[in-house]
């Protein structure tokens, strides 16, 4: 999806593009991650204009951000000149898990931002809600107060949130004026 806001220079022509990926279950993350990357390949040769790529959550499981597995992908975002927005889902001592979303920019540096609002390509500004904070009309609104153009929604809602997570993306664009990219679990 091409996103315009006319006379929004920051935003104007902005490629973003949603990648609904199914993950392989039962293998390490650096073999997700080479098939990640040969998907962000395939992506800038079919796509050369778009600037965003947006993954689902549990596309990268069991993956430190700064191992090998995330290194591979922002190699890759570095040499396709290609932004990503990564969640990586890393074991912690419990023996759960815990997922933590990163912003790799064209040059393959991970973006943080102090605030809730990240630097994105074209000079946009982004903020990126996940898990039950994707569909609170709250945490939209203050995104947007803060300034962000584009709102990434990054979540795995199951019954009885699925059949609104359509409807609450529309929502938060429409009140908020912003842009939103939404993908839910494997997209």
């Amino acid at each position: 999806m091409i996103a315009d806001r006319g006379t929004d220079a920051a935003l104007h022509g902005l490629g973003l593009a949603l990648m609904p990926l199914a993950v392989r279950v039962g293998r390490g993350a650096t073999a997700q991650a080479v098939d990640l990357a040969a998907a962000l390949d395939a992506l800038r040769q079919a796509e050369p204009r778009v600037d965003l790529a947006v993954l689902p959550e549990g596309t990268l499981t069991g993956a430190a951000p700064d191992g090998r597995a995330v290194g591979l992908i922002r190699r890759v975002c570095r040499a396709n000149r290609l932004w990503t927005c990564l969640p990586v889902t890393m074991p912690v001592t419990d023996g759960r898990a815990q997922t933590q979303v990163l912003l790799i920019d064209a040059t393959g540096e991970v973006r943080r931002a102090a605030g809730p609002i990240l630097p994105g390509p074209r000079g946009s500004r982004l903020a990126i809600l996940r898990g039950a904070d994707a569909v609170d009309a709250d945490r939209a609104r203050a995104a947007a107060e803060a300034g962000a153009e584009v709102l990434i929604r990054l979540a795995a809602p199951d019954a009885p949130f699925a059949d609104i997570w359509g409807a609450t993306g529309e929502a938060q664009a429409f009140c908020n004026l912003v842009i939103t990219a939404s993908l839910a679990g494997g997209g």
